[in-house]
């Protein structure tokens, strides 16, 4: 639980800052989420930030979609950012 109480101020500023540049770098919204199937098939909401550039993408070919500053959070998988405090949130529900 302490860990929880160190993490929470050192995550939100990184979040927010990542979500403000990613909605100026992309032009859209900097948070969005996506529909995945889990455990005994029950669909669950990931949150990311987006990292790709407004239009159609193509599978395996994403990085030629993805903005300059998407790249960046791509390589340091901080678009992921965001997954983290909804584990927080159910984890501790």
């Amino acid at each position: 639980m302490l860990l929880v109480i160190f993490l929470i101020p050192l995550t939100i500023a990184p979040l927010v800052l990542f979500l403000i540049l990613a909605t100026i770098d992309t032009k859209q919204i900097g948070l969005f989420t996506q529909d995945r199937v889990g455990q005994n098939a029950k669909l669950f909401k990931i949150y990311k930030i987006r990292t790709l550039k407004k239009g159609k993408h193509t599978l395996g070919h994403l990085d030629d979609y993805a903005s300059r500053y998407g790249k960046f959070l791509r390589t340091f998988k901080l678009d992921e950012l965001p997954q983290l405090w909804f584990n927080f949130k159910y984890r501790f529900k």
